[in-house]
């Protein structure tokens, strides 16, 4: 039985800054206090997170348990979101705050309808 593959036609590639953050030691945090990390958690990205990402033109892709998968159309725009999101967290956060870890990689993506 052969399979049909998509045509690369159908497929769009597009140079795309990728950022995965994620909660530094999210699960231990949650052993030990799941309904307030969890609720610090969701706080933290709506009130402050996923308006920056907008702010600088990225796109949340996925959330994942603590992890976020973000575009942004420049490595620019996620430099300048990341180090935003970083002196913010460490000047609103008490000793005990969130600290995320963040990665950035620019690459060729493939754009399959609205997935990347």
């Amino acid at each position: 039985m052969a399979i049909a593959m998509p045509s690369p036609a159908r497929f769009e590639r597009r140079l795309t800054a990728i950022v995965f953050a994620d909660v530094a030691g999210f699960s231990k945090r949650v052993g030990a206090d799941d309904i307030g990390t969890i609720t610090r958690w969701k706080g933290l990205r709506q009130d402050l997170i996923e308006p920056r990402i907008t702010e600088w033109r990225g796109r949340l892709l996925r959330v994942v348990g603590d992890g976020l998968f973000i575009a942004f159309q420049s490595a620019v725009d996620a430099v300048l979101w990341a180090t935003g999101i970083q002196r913010d967290l460490a000047a609103t956060q008490d000793d005990d705050g969130l600290l995320l870890r963040i990665g950035i990689n620019v690459e060729d993506v493939l754009i399959d309808e609205d997935d990347l």
